[in-house]
């Protein structure tokens, strides 16, 4: 048996060809000598065998048989050696191999490889489970035995959340030995990455209002992924490179200082190939001449080649940011030469003593990062694109105009769309909504998460859930019901809009819908992506788009976890987003994706 397992039984066998019981002895080569091992007596037939007590470490020895010269039944016998014996002894080894995309409920492939092999010794599959007390035990799934290469195979379904380990039964004086405890492999992981932090699992974290993400993805000028993460603390941006094709970490993470900026609007790169920060600090004191709102602009190379600085007295219809960014996530587009910043704000105090919430807009004109306001000097409302309690702020173009679109509260309760044609030689805008909501001006909650807009050549899409809004703005409001998806195509020239229902799940169901997000995948083609939730099992749907709102294809991953606290991107022949697994609370990070090489037929692995 060679090599040998630490601890198992050897036998050293010879046949001395010789007739008659003889002494034998089993010796061991030491610096240079022969140390005896063990003695016993051949057979009548001359066979030998020899088991000395089993090694207790790993290694390699020499042995042999001697025979010293003898006589047996009046014959004399002459003295004879055995050839040298190399004995190799080894630690002995186990592995799980779990089989990858196998969802939660379906039956997987477990292979269990024991090395050195050991053919018919039994291996158990034992699976983690909560004992008395809180702790946990090894329960026996299944038991196997070893082939010829080691190996044992069992089908098993995959549970919700489970830990397995391979175990090998002691044998021949081998102990006893347990694989390391591994976990199956969660769908569509492409690896493991080494970021600052996963993404939230929601864009509105407050319900009612959005939150800025706080994880982003660019690529480089050699294409390689780049993650782009504020910090848990709040106090910096992380940024990490990864190889797009083996997802391996290329150099060192950099790190961009936030301090002196407490509050973060978001992070957007540019078209230029600069990236564009957006950062504040609250004004409690509602002085005018404070920095409230900042962006810096980087180059390629995350050097700071500029700052956008906006006072908290600017104006848009009503006065002062107290708390940039407030209640709303802010977003940026660059248009030209201008970086338009459609944002939310807590204003200064009003004549009723409350500091109120609105949207606010100001443009950088990127040459010499000098930031202009939005705001209208003759301060009316229909000539300023104001909307009060504006819980979200999505900004892109469309053709030659500028498209701002706000997530009403108040004024107005729904979703308005200001169109700014020929911008940025025209200011002029025209207003419209596009989709109304019942309930109480002011409520705070309207049932509906907007969390995308993008625009195509047939119109600009936004996506989000909503519940229903029938007979809006005049009929019940459903609170608390279960919402659905949408997709809804905007013309913003000739504001021709049309809903889109993405899932048609009972308001009163166990399915719960989470914020969609939109990524392009090709010519006029984008991919709506969000989770569903029901009974605490996760899915990842996925929806085909064109800028028509037509929906040319749909797929449902099981056990694919989506947070929707970041906008996928597409690599190479797959779109990808950071995230974690919604059952660990290892805080591990992995790289998700889902191969689009055929964005009609997605896939995961």
């Amino acid at each position: 048996m060679n090599p040998a397992i630490v601890g198992e039984r050897v036998t050293y066998r010879a046949s001395l060809g010789t007739k008659g019981v003889r002494p034998v002895t089993l010796q061991v080569q030491r610096s240079g000598g022969w140390r005896d091992v063990l003695s016993g007596r051949s057979t009548a037939s001359g066979a030998v065998a020899l088991t000395p007590r089993p090694a207790t470490t790993a290694g390699e020895s020499t042995y042999r048989i001697i025979a010293p010269a003898t006589r047996a039944n009046g014959t004399a016998l002459r003295a004879l050696t055995t050839a040298d014996i190399k004995q190799r002894v080894v630690g002995q080894s186990v592995r799980v191999t779990l089989a990858s995309g196998v969802a939660v409920g379906e039956s997987g492939a477990v292979t269990v490889q024991a090395t050195p092999a050991r053919p018919g010794r039994e291996v158990t599959l034992r699976e983690q489970r909560p004992s008395a007390g809180g702790g946990v035990s090894w329960a026996v799934v299944a038991t196997s035995q070893q082939d010829r290469s080691g190996r044992a195979l069992f089908t098993v379904k995959r549970p919700a959340a489970q830990q397995l380990r391979g175990y090998v039964s002691a044998s021949g004086g081998a102990p006893l030995v347990a694989s390391a405890a591994v976990s199956w492999p969660l769908p569509g992981a492409l690896a493991r990455v080494d970021v600052a932090r996963t993404p939230d699992a929601t864009v509105y974290d407050w319900v009612n209002w959005a939150s800025p993400d706080d994880v982003f993805y660019t690529t480089d000028r050699s294409g390689n992924l780049v993650v782009v993460a504020r910090t848990p603390k709040g106090d910096a941006l992380r940024i990490d490179t990864f190889d797009p094709r083996t997802y391996a970490k290329v150099g060192a993470s950099r790190s961009i200082s936030l301090s002196g900026w407490s509050e973060w609007g978001g992070f957007y790169a540019g078209p230029d190939g600069h990236f564009y920060v957006l950062v504040g600090q609250l004004n409690e004191a509602q002085n005018d001449a404070i920095d409230v709102a900042a962006v810096r602009r980087y180059d390629p190379q995350w050097s700071l080649v500029g700052t956008a600085t906006i006072k908290g007295g600017a104006t848009q219809l009503f006065k002062g940011l107290w708390e940039p960014f407030g209640a709303s996530a802010a977003h940026m587009a660059l248009v030209g030469d201008r970086l338009v910043v459609h944002m939310g704000r807590g204003m200064y105090r009003t004549n009723d003593g409350l500091r109120h919430q609105s949207n606010f807009t100001f443009e950088v004109h990127v040459p010499t990062m000098a930031a202009t306001t939005f705001d209208d000097a003759a301060g009316s409302i229909w000539k300023s694109p104001y909307v009060s309690h504006s819980f979200q702020t999505l900004v892109t173009t469309f053709e030659s105009s500028l498209v701002l679109l706000d997530h009403g509260d108040a004024y107005p309760r729904a979703l308005r769309m200001h169109v700014f044609k020929g911008y940025p030689s025209s200011r002029d805008f025209t207003a419209f909504d596009v989709m109304s909501f019942n309930g109480a001006a002011g409520d705070n909650a309207t049932g509906t998460a907007i969390t995308g807009l993008v625009s195509g050549p047939q119109g600009v899409l936004v996506v989000g859930n909503t519940v229903r809004h029938d007979d809006a703005p005049r009929g019940t409001f459903h609170r608390d019901e279960r919402r659905n998806a949408f997709l809804l195509w905007v013309n913003p020239h000739t504001q021709n809009q049309r809903m889109q229902p993405l899932t048609q799940f009972s308001p009163a169901g166990a399915d719960i819908v989470g914020h969609p997000r939109i990524a392009a995948v090709a010519q006029d083609r984008w991919a709506v992506i969000f989770n569903v939730e029901r009974s605490g099992a996760h899915r990842t749907e996925y929806r085909l788009v064109d800028s028509a709102g037509q929906v040319h294809a749909s797929a449902s991953f099981a056990a694919l976890y989506f947070p929707a606290g970041s906008e996928p991107l597409r690599l190479g022949s797959k779109i990808v987003w950071v995230g974690g697994d919604p059952k660990s609370d290892t805080g591990e990070a992995h790289l998700f994706g889902i191969d689009i090489t055929d964005p009609a037929r997605p896939s995961i692995r």
